[in-house]
């Protein structure tokens, strides 16, 4: 039976907002592990949260670019049925983990077991998206119908590159954690920029 994609949207959009929100937590975290007694020990204190911001940074970054990947696919997406549902769950199910494996990320970004879990956690993520855009899109299953075919092997060439990199930088973490959190970057900037094609339909 084919449901309507509304009420998909609106759980992504809130997912989304809380994880977004919920990243900031963090900073509370890494200040409650110390209690500063007067300015220097505060203002030292304010220096360690750098690597908490880096951390901050490219997880926010990162998951509003998943949304906006989302929201761009959503358009074409005309129709839902109960796969199409529950691969969408299980992508907010790792969606959702981001903010946790953020904070294990941390002041750690130096230690291969944190980030290895926070590049795990995105390559699942960008693995789940991709599997996703192929099941709505075979045989335009649930897309429009008037949907470019080389519009939507451009979208899965994007969806590919992203786990790619998320690949690349995952095997990079045990040589240079740092190096390879910065190879993650390079994500978003190809969905931003390169677009998937779907932008011009």
């Amino acid at each position: 039976m084919k449901l309507k994609t509304s009420r998909v949207e609106t759980l992504v959009d809130g997912v989304f907002a809380i994880a977004m929100t919920v990243l900031i937590l963090n900073f509370s975290e890494a200040l409650s592990l110390t209690a500063p007694q007067n300015e220097q020990d505060f203002h030292s204190l304010f220096l360690t949260l750098g690597n908490n911001f880096f951390a901050y940074v490219i997880s926010f970054f990162l998951l509003g670019v998943f949304w906006l990947e989302h929201h761009r696919q959503s358009h074409f997406i005309k129709q839902a049925d109960s796969v199409s549902i529950f691969l969408n769950l299980f992508w907010l199910m790792f969606v959702s983990l981001i903010p946790f494996s953020t904070l294990m990320l941390g002041n750690h970004e130096n230690f291969v077991y944190p980030v290895c879990v926070f590049e795990i956690n995105i390559l699942i993520v960008n693995v789940l998206f991709y599997a996703l855009w192929v099941y709505v899109t075979r045989n335009h299953r649930l897309v429009d119908s008037k949907l470019d075919k080389k519009a939507i092997a451009l979208n899965g060439q994007l969806l590919r590159l992203c786990i790619l990199f998320s690949l690349l930088a995952l095997s990079l973490s045990v040589i240079h954690p740092l190096i390879s959190l910065i190879v993650l970057i390079i994500v978003p900037l190809v969905v931003i920029f390169k677009g998937g094609g779907l932008s011009d339909q």
